[in-house]
């Protein structure tokens, strides 16, 4: 079953539940919500033709497999939109539709808000990214583990190192490409250590659009003392990712500590939920 309410449709996507069903592939599931038995609610917009833009929302009952092979690439549905699957590297997930909706399948991209090229044939309706994977090598290229909740949320089974005992003193970015999609709030753990005799302060810092760069929080203050003690201070922070993800995050100490700023990936939830 499908609808189709013009501009003015609920672009929130409900009932959606990923999940690995093996290191290279993951599958979506329809799930109950709201009073509703297994059934997914995905926004998509027509791409090309007559009546281009206008919208519709895809109702699924049937799960749908995504194969993440680098041998999978640019022959159907299911598949990568072009190219080769790359290590270190995220992709988002994309819903696309033939004419009338039909045949529903899910296309991965290195690209958003939409995949860079390749549509399958006769696919001419997608959606905006539902879901982000991120491909690492452990002998062969795999989908890192994680766990979809309901309510959108996706952590990280094993954390992913963001940065090394960062010792900054002006602005710097931590990076947040491939980690983490555009558009989503976002979760790090950070450990901010110390074994010198400076007293020192680490402060993270968000993006306001025209702004800069600007101080969003500060996530430990570290007093060095004479003996050299180790100082150890971990935390979590859950912030906005904007559109660039290299300008999203920054950190900085008042003085360079002797160990470091580490951060780890922890989880995100996209826009669309």
């Amino acid at each position: 079953m499908t609808y189709n309410f013009g501009q003015a449709i609920d672009q929130r996507v409900k009932g959606v539940l990923f999940s690995k069903a093996n290191d290279e592939d993951i599958t979506l599931t329809p799930t109950s919500h709201d009073g509703l038995s297994n059934a997914a609610f995905i926004p998509v917009r027509r791409t090309t033709g007559a009546g281009a833009q206008t919208q519709y929302v895809v109702k699924l009952t049937s799960a749908l497999t995504l194969d993440t092979d680098s041998g999978a690439v640019g022959t159907g549905a299911g598949k990568l939109d072009t190219g080769s699957t790359t290590d270190a590297k995220g992709y988002y997930v994309y819903l696309i539709c033939k004419e009338n909706l039909a045949d529903p399948a899910l296309i991965m991209s290195l690209t958003a808000p939409f995949p860079t090229a390749n549509y399958p044939a006769d696919y001419v309706m997608r959606s905006a990214p539902i879901f982000f994977i991120h491909i690492y090598t452990d002998s062969t290229l795999k989908v890192r583990d994680f766990i979809h909740q309901l309510d959108g949320w996706v952590s990280f089974e094993q954390n992913d190192k963001l940065l090394t005992n960062g010792t900054a003193t002006s602005a710097t970015a931590i990076p947040l490409a491939n980690h983490f999609p555009t558009h989503c709030y976002a979760k790090v753990r950070f450990r901010a250590t110390n074994t010198g005799t400076s007293n020192c302060t680490v402060t993270l810092r968000g993006y306001v659009q025209g702004a800069g760069d600007h101080a969003m929080m500060q996530v430990a203050a570290i007093d060095g003392d004479a003996s050299g003690q180790w100082d150890d201070v971990q935390q979590q922070v859950e912030f906005p990712v904007t559109a660039n993800l290299a300008t999203s995050l920054y950190y900085d100490w008042t003085v360079a500590p002797t160990g470091g700023l580490t951060a780890w990936a922890v989880g995100f939830k996209m826009s669309v939920y």
